[in-house]
């Protein structure tokens, strides 16, 4: 009689009980290194997509800065703009402004004056008609017109009487200074 006894059976039962084991450390080695090549890809192709935008991004910087360099140097759309508003600042500056003459011209007034009329021309003379209560308004108006440091003449054309109104109508010439700074 054979009698066989195996001294060794925890080592196959280990060597048995690896595989599985094994085979699953393979597996999760797989699936992270393809996730890891997967990664890889993505990455690669999100900077190569930063890379284009910040051609983009540079190139119409570029183009900006040429566009503001081309307003600063020669004549273009921009520049004619820029220097024609110069212009007009540069003339407001030098011209008293006609809407401000009209109303130091229209505080002046006595009381129960009223303007039907008001012409004025850029050189500095203008003409207005202007209906009073009375002849002595007429003549206070008049001084108060010679005595303005902004008008340089004065005088009255004409006055008739407007029976319907029982009003007297005055026309008056004057010459205004228009220029800053030249007052009497």
């Amino acid at each position: 009689m054979n009698i066989n006894i195996d001294l060794l059976p925890q080592e196959r039962r280990n060597t048995l009980n690896r595989r599985p084991f094994l085979l699953g450390a393979a597996g999760v080695f797989f699936i992270l290194s393809a996730l890891l090549i997967v990664l890889y890809i993505t990455e690669r192709s999100s900077v190569h997509e930063l890379d284009k935008k910040i051609a983009t991004e540079t190139k119409a910087n570029d183009k900006m800065l040429a566009e503001i360099s081309s307003r600063r140097t020669g004549v273009t759309d921009y520049n004619f703009v820029d220097k024609y508003q110069k212009i007009h600042g540069f003339l407001n500056g030098i011209y008293k402004n006609p809407i401000i003459i009209k109303e130091d011209l229209y505080k002046l007034l006595p009381e129960g004056g009223s303007v039907s009329s008001y012409t004025f021309e850029n050189t500095g003379t203008l003409s207005m008609t202007i209906l009073f209560p009375s002849k002595d308004a007429v003549a206070t108006y008049l001084q108060q017109l010679l005595q303005a440091d902004f008008v340089t003449e004065a005088k009255v054309t004409s006055i008739s009487l407007n029976t319907e109104k029982n009003v007297y109508e005055a026309n008056f010439e004057a010459t205004v200074v228009t220029l800053e700074g030249d007052q009497e």
